[in-house]
């Protein structure tokens, strides 16, 4: 599935697309917008995901367990990204689980 011209539209209002120009913007036309349900793990700790994410609203918490506890390490806000980590360390790290805690939109670039 492609995302819509709305979609891009939506996409390109972050600042890490802003600057964009048109033919850019189409090479993001591959991704798509998923719709995330609150409470949903987009990735547990140490899994590879393989994804790029970029928020377009709502917030995702990324949290890690030590010693039992699960403590709060960032908020990602709209318009903010995650997962670049992962593919441009080509996966050898561990990464903590991310999760959103409402519902709410993101969007992968292919």
């Amino acid at each position: 599935m492609t995302m819509s011209p709305i979609e891009l539209q939506q996409v390109r209002s972050t600042p890490l697309f802003a600057g964009l120009t048109d033919a850019q913007l189409g090479c993001l036309e591959p991704g798509e917008v998923i719709e995330v349900p609150a409470g949903a793990v987009l990735g547990a700790e140490g899994e590879r995901t393989g994804f790029f994410h970029v928020l377009l609203e709502g917030e995702v918490r990324i949290t890690r367990t030590y010693d039992r506890q699960s403590i709060l390490m960032a908020v990602t806000k709209p318009g903010n990204y995650l997962g670049e980590t992962m593919l441009l360390l080509d996966n050898r790290i561990r990464i903590p689980p991310r999760r959103n805690p409402f519902q709410s939109p993101t969007s992968h670039p292919p």
